[in-house]
């Protein structure tokens, strides 16, 4: 019995601990998303259109989101302007 116990609680640590690492990564991406449009400022050729639209694509999209945060400032543009072109698999 003390076994099956030992199994359940070790079972059930590792689940809680990936939940938990989950929701750490989601609670930074929801900062991250509410800052999108303030980080697109140091695009100075950035329009408000395109801000918008730009912010809206990173918002829906995690994975474009976690590029864009992991460029160097000076290479975010770039990466921007790909995105409002469409170009596939930015």
């Amino acid at each position: 019995m003390v076994n099956v116990m030992d199994k359940f609680v070790t079972s059930f640590d590792r689940r809680l601990g990936s939940l938990c690492r989950f929701l750490g990564y989601e609670a930074n991406l929801g900062k991250a998303r509410q800052d999108i449009f303030t980080m697109l400022e140091c695009i100075p050729e950035l329009t408000l259109d395109e801000n918008i639209d730009v912010s809206k694509i990173l918002a829906k999209n995690p994975h474009y989101l976690e590029m864009f945060l992991g460029f160097p400032v000076e290479a975010r543009a770039c990466y921007v302007y790909r995105l409002l072109l469409g170009h596939e698999g930015v």
